[in-house]
């Protein structure tokens, strides 16, 4: 999954566009690999990329089992300038002992969280901590399934960093995004035989997003 994301990022970079950065996901299973740093370090030279263009997302169970182990893995990971993410944020039971022990850059509220805005006071009351929280420790926060207008503007008024979501406001964008993305995809270029024309194919990603849909900056 790396070195596709990368692979991909870089050929949308010699496209022409802006420097992206793709999210992907770290499993507890890949956390355990003793060869995990190095295989990353040497996928992003292979592919040209910066180490800034890929994001890696952790989930607390992916450190759980061997809180040694990961917590060097993550130290080795920063160190080389990779971008740090807790995902799924709130739904342990650690999750604050983690923040402080692991040198995370950013946290994901888990959408479970974010579902219930505004029609649950319990999940807003939530959400406006972690996000004060998470910036008292100069943390960014990214706010996941994010649906409706109302929530959007929920988040924004907290100062939230990024959306994941689809909302009636960023469909828009996400279409446009979504047809640059296009364009500078190699596999979209293929000449179709019968009529003379291109064939377009289905882009790999969003954004920095790793594939997730609709994000964006909240202010």
């Amino acid at each position: 999954m790396a070195q596709t994301a990368c692979v991909q990022n870089r050929a949308w970079q010699k496209g022409g566009l802006p420097p992206l950065r793709i999210a992907i996901n770290i499993s507890a299973r890949q956390m355990s690999d003793k060869g995990l740093v190095a295989f990353l370090s040497e996928t992003i030279k292979k592919t040209g990329l910066t180490v800034e263009s890929l994001e890696l997302e952790i989930t607390e169970s992916a450190v759980m089992s061997n809180q040694e182990h990961a917590e060097k893995v993550l130290n080795e990971l920063k160190g080389l300038g990779f971008h740090l993410t807790m995902d799924d944020f709130g739904t342990g039971y650690s999750s604050l002992a983690y923040l402080k022990r692991f040198p995370f850059d950013s946290v994901k509220i888990d959408q479970s969280f974010v579902r219930g805005i505004p029609e649950s006071k319990d999940d807003e009351a939530i959400v406006e901590a972690i996000i004060a929280m998470a910036h008292s420790l100069q943390l960014k926060v990214v706010a996941e399934g994010v649906e409706t207008k109302e929530q959007y503007d929920f988040l924004r008024t907290l100062g939230c960093d990024q959306i994941q979501g689809i909302t009636s406001a960023s469909r828009s964008v996400q279409r446009n995004r979504h047809a640059a993305l296009q364009d500078h995809d190699p596999r979209s270029r293929r000449r179709d035989s019968g009529g003379g024309g291109s064939r377009r194919g289905q882009g790999g990603g969003n954004g920095d997003s790793g594939g997730k849909r609709g994000d964006g900056d909240a202010g």
